[in-house]
């Protein structure tokens, strides 16, 4: 049987890898010949372990001073905000004194003549916060208007248990609980009936 591989000779020098392919057997790292890696042996006259360590001292350098100023940033912030800062003393602002307004003289209006009949008072209640007046047959408390024909501006001033007083301008008129509605007040005690 001819050889499967021939392997011509030439003057080039053949490359180790295909010598060593082109023989025959079972090829063991034991028998492998060392690689050929040529390494620079060191870099600005320095082993590579020198140039290693002397960059790691160099980027610790510059690296802690920053970090430590990061550091020192963030605690004095934490600080900040667990304690309090002092309140400022509150600035207050000048104050205007008062002036109050000119009061505007009130032009009195005469009384006019009030003829029989013109305010009839039907009824009082004068419990609760607020009397209630019945006054010409509507339902009145104090500061409402009491209309009248032709004479607008009476209001109720105050309200008693015998009568309601009237304002017109600041002229006062008091006008009694008319006799036919008055009652005797009743008497809450009980008593048992006979």
């Amino acid at each position: 049987m001819p050889p499967l591989l021939k392997i011509s000779e030439n003057e080039l020098p053949a490359a180790r890898l295909l010598n060593s392919a082109a023989s025959f057997g079972k090829r063991s790292h034991a028998s492998a010949p060392p690689p050929d890696a040529a390494l620079r042996k060191t870099i600005f006259g320095l082993n590579h372990s020198s140039v290693i360590y002397g960059g790691i001292a160099i980027a610790a350098l510059v690296i802690l001073p920053l970090g430590g100023i990061a550091v020192r940033a963030r605690i004095r912030a934490l600080h900040a905000q667990v304690e309090p800062s002092p309140i400022p003393a509150a600035v207050v602002a000048p104050v205007k004194p008062f002036v109050a307004p000119t009061p505007v003289p009130v032009k009195k209006i005469p009384m006019p003549v009030v003829k029989p009949g013109t305010f009839e008072v039907t009824s009082i209640m004068t419990g609760g916060p607020t009397g209630i007046a019945v006054i010409n047959g509507r339902e009145h408390v104090k500061g409402d208007e009491v209309p009248v024909a032709g004479e607008p501006g009476w209001k109720v001033e105050e309200i008693h248990e015998n009568g309601v007083t009237l304002n017109y301008f600041g002229n006062l008129l008091v006008v009694e609980l008319e006799a036919e509605g008055a009652t005797k007040p009743l008497n809450d005690k009980l008593r048992p009936l006979d």
